[in-house]
């Protein structure tokens, strides 16, 4: 529910409930209820993509383990290329 949702819940609460003052602190766990739930479903989604990326990751695994020796052979080339390029920046 949107903090925007929840205000005009409030606000339709007959005026002698909403300025009774005993409603105040139900109110405010409400509020409090909804920002939770919101950083809830913030956190989810963003488990949600870094569940994707570990898929893709996984599955270009299983890519390389699935390749031939020679196809092998290529991508180690390629990252032994990659590491001495790196080796050679660093010094």
């Amino acid at each position: 529910m949107s903090k925007e949702r929840l205000e005009e819940l409030l606000n339709d609460l007959p005026h002698s409930i909403r300025y009774s003052g005993e409603l105040e602190p139900l109110k405010q766990f409400v509020r409090e209820q909804v920002e939770r739930y919101d950083e809830c479903r913030l956190d989810a989604m963003e488990l949600h993509e870094e569940n994707k990326r570990y898929r893709e990751r996984v599955a270009q695994l299983i890519n390389y383990i699935e390749m031939t020796g020679d196809e092998i052979d290529r991508q180690v080339h390629k990252v032994h290329v990659i590491l001495d390029g790196l080796l050679e920046e660093l010094e």
